[in-house]
């Protein structure tokens, strides 16, 4: 079953678009967290920040919108124009003015269900909330680890783009104009325009209560300076140090929502707030259910067991029967945009070829609850499987078709693969940077990657004097070792077995008899690997010398530059993506 996630709630939450305030103006994606009773007199807008950095903190900022919520507050969080679910994208011209053009939107949308609205805003977002505070009649403001000025956030940019491994291999990349920093570009109209944005000019609209949220293991030099400006413009201005922010700010795997200052801003928020009047509480933001772009269409969903999963299906506008569907995958612990959006520009491009795509986040990622008695962000939780199966349902029963091709990243990879070995309906798989084929039962320990990763590791060890002195004074990690070295043995072993079984069966076993599986069954095989990726050796191992067979059975494999393993880099990720949409549209 499938219904439109803007008409659907999962724990209060709706998703669609924003409409523009005229034609000329493209609409924008956003998520609605309906509030609590007693409602609140201040509705809230959450400026997240931009690129990198808000796939860093998704859990925390959708944690902040429920806990507002939860608290009474009307919530909205928002993609700017170009970015997450909104269309557009990060080369178009006058991103900041858009940027802001969204919160103003956000705000108007918002203010027409309550009495007063408040924004949040963090870093790069905190400093559109504060320029914004000087136009717009404001109640609140939230300021978070903001950057003070424009011109503090693209030098933090620049610094991020010069430590990637493809800027610090000279003379291999050709760029782009501007920052390419973590897989999103600041063109050099936008970092023009950032760099006009300075909080220390701002003179905000009457008087404002204002929270500046500073982490505490750095001491609050820019954010003194800004409390003590906004004060001699007659804000009231409260500026805290908190922990959680370093915890938080790391791989989204590793993120770790910080706690302490999610519940001190709904404190503060509610500290100053009253209960709304009953004309202007109960009403709720409603949300439009797709947002057409020329040929394509893009509408969220929710689909799947007490529909816990969330997906946008990105479809042509053109009644008809079309091409066969997609199913896009994202790895890890980030949303199904992909880290650097590849997956939304994917999607766009097929479905104005006449394919219908959808892109979901797997249970306990992002927008998807996680299954009843599972952790979240497990990207191989045990409901992963099931999850991919229903969303093939979904697509092959939207469009009618009786096949499908299904595309995925990392553990993305994986739960394609193995979809494909178990649905004859997969007519076509890409594996992105596969580093796991097969899991057993439990976590995966010790995978051939991981093996291959060791094992380099420790042939290099034999001839360092530091390891063996660690070794012999008790330091190393015995117990891995140990592990690593039963781990391979095992793996050596099944490899000598597949090998002999291969020679007297004529038919590749293992992995590449996997392969071979798939391309008897007249299956289109493709898989892509950065030849730096730690899945690359791992690889080239199990298929050895099978390689050349499968290659004439039509199996088609791509290596591409570089130990990107999501691709961030601009002159990897821009022809391989026209390179994904001609294999899939095949």
């Amino acid at each position: 079953m499938v219904e439109t996630a803007a008409r659907v709630q999962q724990r209060g939450v709706t998703h669609g678009f924003l409409r523009g305030g005229s034609p000329l103006q493209r609409p924008v994606f956003g998520s609605y967290h309906a509030p609590q009773k007693p409602v609140r007199d201040i509705g809230y807008v959450i400026c997240p920040p931009h690129g990198w950095e808000g796939i860093q903190c998704y859990q925390s900022v959708q944690r902040l919108a429920d806990e507002l919520a939860a608290a009474g507050f009307h919530t909205l969080r928002l993609d700017y124009d170009g970015t997450g679910e909104s269309l557009g994208s990060d080369e178009e011209p006058a991103r900041v003015a858009a940027w802001m053009e969204s919160v103003r939107r956000a705000a108007l949308a918002l203010g027409e269900h309550v009495e007063r609205v408040g924004l949040i805003g963090m870093r790069v977002g905190a400093t559109l909330a504060g320029m914004l505070a000087a136009e717009l009649e404001l109640a609140n403001v939230v300021l978070w680890e903001a950057c003070v000025s424009g011109a503090h956030y693209t030098r933090e940019m620049e610094i991020l783009a010069s430590a990637a491994p493809s800027a610090i291999q000279a003379g291999r990349q050709e760029r782009p104009g501007g920052i390419e920093a973590g897989g999103y570009l600041l063109t050099d109209e936008t970092i023009a325009s950032l760099n006009a944005l300075d909080l220390m000019k701002v003179k905000p609209r009457g008087e404002v209560d204002v929270l500046l949220v500073q982490r505490n293991d750095r001491p609050p030099i820019f954010g003194k300076k800004l409390a003590e400006h906004l004060a001699r413009e007659g804000c009231r201005v409260l500026l805290e140090q908190l922990p959680g922010h370093k915890e938080m700010m790391t791989y989204p795997e590793r993120s770790v929502p910080a706690t302490a200052i999610l519940a001190r801003i709904r404190d503060w928020a509610l500290e100053r707030s009253m209960v709304a009047s009953e004309s202007r509480g109960e009403g709720q933001l409603a949300l439009a259910e797709e947002a057409v772009e020329g040929r394509v269409r893009h509408r969220p969903v929710r689909f799947g067991p007490s529909r816990r999963l969330f997906g946008v299906l990105t479809e042509p506008t053109a009644s008809g029967e079309g091409r066969a569907p997609v199913l896009i995958l994202t790895g890890g612990v980030v949303p199904r945009t992909g880290v650097n959006r590849m997956n939304v520009v994917l999607a766009s491009r097929l479905a104005a070829r006449g394919h219908t795509v959808l892109r979901i986040d797997v249970s306990g990622i992002c927008e998807s609850a996680p299954a009843e008695g599972a952790a979240p962000n497990d990207p191989h939780a045990a409901s992963l499987l099931e999850d991919v199966r229903g969303a093939v349902q979904l697509l092959l029963e939207t469009t009618g078709h009786a096949t499908i091709s299904l595309l995925g990243l990392c553990s993305g990879a994986y739960a394609s693969f193995q979809t494909a070995l178990a649905d004859p309906r997969v007519r076509g798989v890409v594996l992105l940077n596969p580093e796991v084929f097969h899991l057993a039962e439990g976590s995966p320990k010790f995978s051939q990657t991981e093996q291959s990763q060791a094992a380099k590791h420790y042939r290099q060890s034999l001839f360092s004097l530091a390891a063996w002195k660690k070794l012999l004074s008790g330091k190393a990690n015995v117990r891995y070792i140990v592990g690593f070295a039963a781990a391979r043995a095992k793996t050596s072993v099944a490899s000598a077995r597949d090998r002999l079984s291969a020679q007297i069966k004529k038919v590749p076993q293992g992995l590449a008899g996997d392969f071979h599986r798939l391309l008897a069954r007249d299956v289109r095989l493709t898989v892509v690997m950065a030849d730096g990726d730690p899945g690359h050796e791992s690889l080239m191992n199990q298929l050895a010398a099978d390689l050349g067979a499968l290659r004439r059975m039509g199996f088609e494999l791509k290596i591409t530059p570089g130990p990107d393993h999501t691709f961030n880099d601009f002159s990897v990720r821009l022809p391989l993506v026209d390179w994904l949409v001609e294999i899939l549209s095949r």
